[in-house]
């Protein structure tokens, strides 16, 4: 038997993902949240247009 279980291949540096994804992520988090104030905002626009019909 070699030294390493068949596990072990996916726990090589070399196979994981780069940390950077982290720094996307948190780009993408932010862009949506942006989205959803956007999306609120016209949703209470049109709710108080609708009150003023």
């Amino acid at each position: 038997m070699g030294e390493f279980m068949s596990g072990d291949y996916e726990t090589l540096e070399i196979n994981q993902p780069k940390i950077s994804y982290f720094k996307k992520r948190s780009e993408n988090i932010l862009w949506l949240q942006e989205k959803i104030k956007e999306i609120e905002k016209i949703r209470r626009q049109h709710f108080m247009d609708s009150l003023n019909e």
